[in-house]
């Protein structure tokens, strides 16, 4: 399990690759229309805030088209970043027993 305390030590450290994955993952909770709009419209306590939407949603398709983020762009990302520390922090564990399970199944089917 991974908690929001070891996701915020994570957020200072990582590289801003790294950062972009953790970005995206948010990135993808949003709406198909929120993304299109750069708005958040649900307020369903996944994705983007409302305040941070716009800024967020730009920097998931700077990302997502190929470039790397400045230094300005790492400063402000983890900064806004830490704001998630919750939800990335679920999204983390989710994953981690995905694998988990996923190594199971392969180690049963052996």
């Amino acid at each position: 399990m991974v908690t929001p305390d070891e996701m915020a030590e994570w957020i200072e450290t990582a590289p801003a690759g790294r950062l972009g994955n953790a970005l995206l993952a948010l990135y993808q909770r949003q709406t198909a229309d929120e993304r299109a709009t750069h708005d958040t419209r649900y307020h369903n306590k996944v994705g983007f805030n409302a305040i941070d939407a716009d800024i967020m949603t730009s920097l998931s398709e700077w990302f997502i088209d190929g470039k790397s983020f400045t230094p300005k762009q790492t400063s402000v990302l983890r900064r806004l970043l830490r704001k998630y520390r919750r939800q990335l922090a679920d999204i983390a564990t989710k994953k981690q027993e995905q694998e988990a399970s996923n190594d199971q199944h392969m180690a049963t089917s052996v």
